[in-house]
């Protein structure tokens, strides 16, 4: 298997949910979700790693690149199944990855959040929204 680094560090942001974390690449249009923090970090490497090979195999890996400005280390293989990609990435929380808060009882009402923080809340209304990230859609 041939090793592909794009030299490149794509910005993530994510936060925590009721359900583990979910964070965004707004770069790409992509989304990632898992349970829990490592998961979430393995699950984008992974996103990654599917974006830019299927990028290969329809024949834009060069033409996607050339748009982001970014170089490739290495000439690409003919065979995307035999290539594995390298794409650094940071994801900013907005809530530091902490163990999960016990559920209320349900005649509890849950407090409106306050997070100020206006990146979160957009995230929180694209991903309501339904929003279209990309057609990389994962668990």
């Amino acid at each position: 298997m041939q090793l592909l680094r794009v030299n490149a560090t794509l910005q993530w942001v994510g936060t925590r949910t009721t359900m583990g974390f979910v964070a965004a690449c707004r770069e790409l249009k992509l989304t990632a979700e898992a349970e829990t923090w490592s998961g979430l970090n393995a699950t984008i490497a992974e996103i990654l790693d599917d974006f830019f090979r299927a990028r290969l195999q329809d024949g834009a890996l060069d033409e996607t690149l050339k748009q982001l400005g970014w170089p490739l280390s290495v000439a690409a293989a003919a065979d995307a199944s035999a290539v594995r990609f390298d794409v650094p990435f940071n994801v900013k929380v907005t809530a530091s990855p902490e163990p999960p808060i016990e559920a209320k009882p349900e005649s509890t009402p849950s407090p409106p959040s306050s997070d100020p923080n206006p990146a979160m809340k957009e995230l929180e209304r694209s991903l309501r929204d339904g929003n279209d990230f990309g057609k990389f859609k994962f668990r």
